[in-house]
């Protein structure tokens, strides 16, 4: 039987288990891509084969910091990638690490409040129109419609063999209306006694906003995993989806930045 974390936790066990879900998340899709992992005292960088290049909430020592940054910053550049992102949740490692990377050109470009949510709590307020169809799709029939948010065509195979393997860590959910994929979203769990649930990708065509859509799919991913015997799910909020989120039941539970870097 599947173990997940299920009493609630102290502050800084909610902040690790967000920060372990989603580097789980990362690795995991960045693996099916194709992409290269590597770990180094305190760091997890990955490179996939569209170039796109991130360091997971690095957890470096004052002293060693700037040096093992460089490091990456070297790989990332023979590597010829374009840019590199680095971020964290929670309070950074070490505590200048914000004053390390803007000594070496990176920029601040988003700052965030992830959420969390106990399923006890789980409120169902969504209300879509009643010809939207939410259906879970398997590797065999996964598909994605190449305009809809937050997806990379390139990314399909990928995520096909990420969707495909068991024991099972991710589920994806298309939303239909009138045989039109308009959203989607991604649930993905990591197991074990800090275990939780994470939603990801979450993304509405432009055309079919503001018909609760958004909500109806987020409901949808965490009765899934209520299902499974989860008892905490985390997402990334953006400004607009913060209000919803909280009628739902998720609460703001610690900060999150990412920077990033362009390479001329």
């Amino acid at each position: 039987m599947d173990c997940f974390l299920t009493e609630l936790p102290p502050d800084n066990q909610i902040v690790s288990a967000i920060r372990r879900v989603k580097r789980s998340w990362g690795l995991a899709w960045t693996e099916d891509l194709g992409g290269t992992i590597n770990r180094r005292n305190g760091a997890t960088w990955i490179l996939t084969p569209s170039k796109y290049a991130a360091i997971f909430s690095p957890r470096w020592a004052k002293a060693s910091a700037p040096r093992e940054l460089k490091r990456i910053i070297d790989h990332y550049r023979e590597n010829q990638v374009q840019r590199m992102i680095c971020g964290w949740i929670g309070a950074s490692s070490p505590r200048n690490l914000p004053d390390l990377l803007a000594e070496e050109g990176f920029e601040k470009f988003h700052e965030y409040t992830p959420m969390w949510l106990d399923l006890k709590d789980l409120t169902d307020l969504s209300k879509p129109p009643a010809a939207l169809d939410i259906t879970c799709q398997d590797a065999e029939s996964f598909e994605l419609d190449k305009y809809l948010p937050y997806f990379e065509p390139d990314e399909v195979v990928g995520k096909s063999r990420l969707f495909s393997k068991r024991p099972r860590k991710a589920w994806y959910f298309a939303a239909r209306l009138r045989d039109e994929v308009v959203g989607h979203i991604t649930l993905f769990i990591t197991r074990g006694k800090s275990g939780i649930a994470g939603i990801y990708d979450l993304g509405v065509i432009e055309s079919a906003r503001g018909q609760g859509i958004g909500t109806a799919l987020t409901v949808v991913a965490c009765k899934q995993a209520q299902s499974l015997g989860v008892r905490y799910v985390t997402l990334d909020p953006s400004p607009d989806g913060l209000p919803v989120y909280r009628k739902v039941g998720f609460k703001e539970v610690t900060s999150g930045q990412t920077w990033r870097l362009f390479f001329t």
